[in-house]
């Protein structure tokens, strides 16, 4: 059983009461209207339309379509308010993916960085370990611009000075 408001006195009264119990104002044509079975302005006893009733009448049926006006406002709410909920929830995870990419290729970036400093190290001490091997132990009289190297990498000594 649905409760509506009396359209004269707003008292709750039941769809199926054929007159307000609070203030007495009639009802039945509205119900009849709702179910199609009558005209949509009520008529007095000599068929008639009668002023009062006819007020009513508009009065119940601005009444109704403003409920159901209040209802689509409550639905719309509802359907913007979750769409927010969503649009806002997906913005989050973008910015969440992004920020969890960025570090994982600063990390890649820095091993790849250490990776690049050890080969570097590992290439001068080679470099400098190929050095010592390399250098010949030089007479301290003879002048490296007197010795001569060979195309397999030989180095020639000029034959010491003989001293006078």
């Amino acid at each position: 059983m649905a409760l509506f408001k009396c359209p004269e006195c707003g008292h709750a009264v039941s769809e199926f009461a054929q007159t307000c119990p609070n203030c007495g104002c009639p009802l039945t044509p509205l119900h009849d209207q709702e179910r199609g079975t009558e005209d949509h302005y009520p008529k007095t006893e000599a068929g008639k339309t009668d002023e009062k009733e006819l007020e009513t009448a508009k009065t119940r049926m601005k009444y109704e379509a403003d409920e159901k006006k209040r209802a689509n406002r409550g639905l719309i709410a509802i359907v913007i308010i979750l769409i927010a909920v969503v649009c806002a929830g997906a913005a989050l995870y973008i910015i969440n993916t992004m920020n969890e990419q960025a570090e994982t290729e600063k990390k890649l970036e820095q091993l790849q960085n250490e990776e690049q400093e050890q080969n570097d190290d590992q290439v001068k001490e080679d470099n400098a370990d190929d050095q010592e091997d390399a250098e010949p132990a030089q007479d301290p009289e003879s002048s490296p611009e007197d010795s001569i190297v060979t195309d397999d990498g030989t180095v020639i000594e000029p034959p010491p000075e003989e001293p006078e």
